[in-house]
């Protein structure tokens, strides 16, 4: 019997891939943001922007799985503290898969939640 968070392998023991990194993707409404509140009253904030040729959440699923495979996400990284200007932290585009994988952990591992846009 494997040690918790450890799997079997071909070479051994190997730890484990969080639950995130197993789910199936499925594309995130649009836009998507994530906040996680500071101690000084700001907050930290994630938003995932459809790039051209991505789909929609009005998109149906099956066409979701069709999508091109150059279909990008922008990922914003930033704090804000008002009434001072947000800050832009770091800019990523992201595959549809990977962005999701990214929402995820940051979801589970990061403390952010759902939020509406701040600005």
């Amino acid at each position: 019997m494997a040690p918790t968070g450890l799997r079997i392998g071909a070479h051994g023991f190997a730890p484990m891939a969080p639950d995130y990194l197993q789910r199936k993707v499925t594309a995130m409404p649009r836009p998507f943001w994530l906040v996680r509140p500071r101690a000084d009253g700001g907050c930290d904030y994630v938003s995932f922007l459809p790039g051209p040729g991505t789909p929609s959440a009005a998109t149906p699923c099956d066409a979701i799985a069709d999508a091109p495979g150059d279909a990008k996400i922008e990922m914003r990284e930033g704090c804000h503290l008002p009434p001072q200007m947000p800050l832009l932290k770091r800019r990523l585009w992201l595959p549809l898969a990977e962005a999701e994988v990214q929402r995820l952990r940051l979801q589970e591992e990061g403390g952010y939640r759902r939020s509406e846009p701040l600005f």
